[in-house]
């Protein structure tokens, strides 16, 4: 969980760096029950279906991405957004070229 109220995608000492599944790689900063993330996807990355207990808001900041939330699939260009409800099977791939997405969790008890 971050110290501080104030963190830049870029900051390291602000931002903790993952590397959630190959193609891709995260910027994470948790404040309580919310965390915030910002996600890079290379070329044609591929984060497969999956579930989890919290909800999610996925927005695209730059590069095309296909959101399933359920079986429904979307393209999202910059300025383009997802809800995902807790419990819904979602996944996303990048079409093309890389991608950046901010996606935002909550409720993340951990």
């Amino acid at each position: 969980m971050s110290e501080s109220r104030f963190f830049g995608i870029e900051d390291e000492a602000s931002m903790e760096s993952l590397v959630p599944r190959p193609g891709t790689s995260s910027r994470s900063a948790q404040f309580g029950e919310v965390e915030f993330r910002v996600n890079t996807f290379e070329r044609d990355a591929l984060v497969p279906p999956h579930e989890h207990d919290w909800q999610s808001l996925i927005f695209v900041l730059n590069g095309e991405v296909a959101v399933s939330l359920d079986g429904d699939e979307r393209r999202l260009r910059p300025g383009g957004g997802a809800y995902v409800q807790a419990g819904t099977r979602h996944g996303l791939r990048a079409i093309g070229t890389e991608a950046r997405v901010v996606d935002l969790w909550w409720p993340i008890a951990r």
